[in-house]
């Protein structure tokens, strides 16, 4: 009798990464914060607010990207929000490090079909 192996497929819509750390960065007009996690889920490292400037960036990597420094420079992922990402980008990618940039659209629609919308809560007034 014979058996059928199984093979798992990935989903389409997985993006596969090495053994890197993952720094993820939220994008605003003129301050970002960025958390880096290990591939397991643990915080390495966090930084609430961070400038859209040079003094910004040198404080980013300071905080964030040399303490997420594994065996390699972390993965970094960061929100498209307007141009706002363009220069931190440019600059990440001088400095060497390297990842996507993320629809912020698509993203939210994401979350919303794998972990379901949020449910409003009323507030009752007597």
């Amino acid at each position: 009798m014979k058996h059928k192996t199984s093979t798992r497929r990935q989903k389409a819509d997985t993006v596969l990464v090495d053994h890197r750390n993952i720094v993820g960065i939220d994008i605003g007009k003129r301050k970002h914060a960025a958390t880096a996690i290990s591939l397991k889920g643990a915080v390495l490292a966090s930084l609430n607010v961070f400038e859209n400037n040079k003094a910004g960036v040198d404080l980013l990597e300071r905080e964030v990207l040399i303490p997420a420094t594994g065996r390699s420079k972390p993965f970094i992922a960061m929100e498209a929000t307007g141009t706002y990402w363009n220069a931190l980008h440019d600059e990440l990618q001088r400095r060497g490090y390297d990842g996507v940039v993320l629809n912020p659209i698509q993203t939210n629609t994401h979350g919303q079909k794998k972990f379901g919308k949020r449910k409003q809560t009323r507030l009752i007034r007597k």
